[in-house]
């Protein structure tokens, strides 16, 4: 009886362990929209190339996008070899390598390292792209940040202009540099971001928008100040001068 009651137990632990280690493995498989935020380079003697920046990977649609363009195109994932394949022309394979259950890294063959972070798209707002625009187009902001006084102008950005219309960012005025860059509102999933520079130079802000009122934008800061970025705060909002 007693070799009875401990074989049982071995085949009951057994397949609890099975069961745990099952479960675990679903867990590490990364979904939702993920977005590429940051990277690192890899070998500092040489130079490095970031080409992932805004790049959305869906994994739960297995597609992938940009920030900047509205469409997606499929995308191979396979989550037992962490690694996912694009056709352009060729079958381009990569790995990503899960850090945590909110970092993920992919080594896109130049020398870096592209980082990718989850975006939260539970901030579904009852408004439209057009109507977020026009809010920043027609409202004077305090300094963000407490440090740059911006317009966002609704003529077209200076190094857009020979795109097509669809493709355009509008152009951000930046009082405070005496400089100019770009801005733009992208949905995704019903959720809204606002992607601009406040100079010329590459260095993208992604904000998230949580709320929209008469008074305010409110902000969740996606992408930190990088390098060449004039902001030295976390920007939580705009507000109007109202």
């Amino acid at each position: 009886m007693f070799i009875y009651i401990k074989g049982t137990m071995r085949i009951f632990i057994t397949v609890l362990v099975l069961i745990l280690n099952l479960s675990s493995c679903k867990a590490q498989n990364p979904s939702g929209v993920w977005i590429c935020y940051d990277n690192y380079i890899i070998n500092p003697d040489n130079a490095g190339r970031p080409i992932g920046e805004g790049l959305l990977i869906d994994f739960d649609d297995k597609s992938l996008g940009h920030i900047r363009i509205d469409t997606f195109m499929p995308l191979l994932i396979d989550f037992d070899k962490r690694k996912i394949s694009i056709n352009l022309d060729t079958l381009i394979s990569l790995n990503y390598k899960l850090k945590s259950n909110d970092s993920l890294e992919i080594d896109f063959k130049q020398n870096m390292v592209e980082m990718f972070k989850p975006l939260e798209l539970n901030f579904q707002l009852q408004t439209t792209k057009d109507e977020i625009s026009e809010f920043l187009i027609n409202n004077d902001f305090e300094d963000i940040g407490g440090e740059l006084d911006i317009e966002f102008s609704d003529e077209f950005f200076s190094n857009d202009k020979k795109l097509k219309e669809s493709s355009r960012r509008k152009t951000l005025i930046n009082n405070t540099l005496n400089a100019e860059g770009y801005w733009y509102i992208r949905q995704i999933k019903k959720n809204f971001f606002l992607v601009c520079t406040f100079q010329y130079l590459p260095d993208i802000h992604i904000f998230q928008i949580l709320g929209i009122n008469e008074c305010k934008l409110e902000l969740k800061q996606i992408k930190l100040p990088g390098t060449f970025s004039p902001l030295t705060n976390e920007i939580k909002e705009l507000k109007t001068c109202l």
